[in-house]
């Protein structure tokens, strides 16, 4: 993983999380049954971790 990767994964997040700004976050995440907010939490959380690893 190059300093690039995580720019560019930075700007992705960003490009896909702003058009929902604002947004209600507490509605089921498409089918699942976690809510948006708790689905994000998961996916930071799980990162964070990945990266305690490396």
């Amino acid at each position: 993983m190059r300093a690039g990767d995580i720019e560019s994964a930075a700007a992705l997040a960003l490009a896909v999380l702003e058009p929902v700004d604002g947004a209600d976050w507490s509605v089921p995440a498409g089918d699942l049954e976690w809510s948006c907010w708790r689905t994000l939490d998961h996916v930071v959380d799980t990162l964070l971790l990945y990266g305690s690893y490396v």
